[in-house]
């Protein structure tokens, strides 16, 4: 009996806590301003510096994320892509380690490019003259190497059931990812009309998604919910609450960089 009291007031603490959460949600999609756009920028200015001689600009728009950022949520996106499609988003193994390390490097690859693109921004010697289109390709593959590297921690973390897969296979499926990630980046750059929606709709679901997945990873932890999702289903829940808390701290963030002299 007392066992079936506290799962009532448990589930009950559940659902007020989701319907705070679709609240929270609902108020941040249509609550002014009105315009998507803006919206897409205070996520943007939330999670990226913004320079505007460093991002991308579509019909004299900057784009809600510089240009480094946009190509790094085009691989992140793309990578999971890949993993949706292949069936391994439960997969618990990272690649072999010849290929694990060549996803290293890219990671590596997009360090050396941002401290040589800081020490330009500072006045500071630096090596090379940082350009947009070396921020997007490093951006890129930097993502792509995340997606790769990250999933099985996820799954570890979050999965009752994990796959023995690994998040990539061999050598021909990393190069097809990088040429996709390359095309893609390549497109962006000719910062042609028609990219303004996708880029945009890239930006805003790579950001809160790779955020709203940190705080659901937090919260599934804080509410013993580690290694308990069975199927699609169980991510519902959380999920909202996930991105909730992301669009909280990314409005709080704009709040608090808007105070900023």
């Amino acid at each position: 009996m007392r066992l079936h009291v506290h799962q009532v007031a448990f589930n009950r603490r559940s659902v007020l806590i989701t319907a705070l959460a679709i609240a929270v949600i609902a108020l941040f999609v249509f609550a002014e301003p009105h315009d998507s756009l803006v919206k897409a920028d205070v996520i943007g200015y939330a999670a990226c510096h913004r320079i505007p001689e460093r991002s991308l600009h579509i019909d004299g728009r900057q784009l809600p994320l510089c240009a480094r950022c946009t190509g790094i949520y085009l691989g992140l996106l793309t990578g999971w892509a890949f993993l949706f499609a292949k069936r391994r988003l439960r997969a618990a193994q990272l690649p072999e380690t010849p290929l694990k390390m060549v996803l290293i490097g890219f990671i590596v690859l997009m360090g050396i490019d941002g401290l040589n693109s800081t020490a330009m921004l500072l006045g500071l010697p630096h090596v090379y003259e940082t350009q947009n289109w070396m921020r997007v390709f490093t951006g890129s593959l930097y993502g792509l190497a995340v997606s790769l590297m990250l999933t099985p921690y996820v799954t570890l973390t979050l999965w009752r059931e994990p796959t023995g897969d690994r998040t990539l296979k061999g050598w021909g499926e990393l190069l097809l990812l990088v040429n996709g990630v390359g095309a893609f980046g390549a497109l962006a750059l000719t910062e042609a009309p028609f990219l303004l929606w996708p880029l945009v709709v890239v930006s805003v679901v790579g950001v809160v998604g790779l955020m709203g997945l940190l705080n659901l990873s937090i919260t599934a932890a804080l509410s013993g919910r580690l290694n308990a999702f069975v199927g699609w289903r169980d991510w519902l829940r959380p999920g909202l609450i996930g991105v909730a808390l992301t669009l909280v701290e990314f409005v709080g963030i704009g709040v608090l960089r808007a105070g900023v002299p």
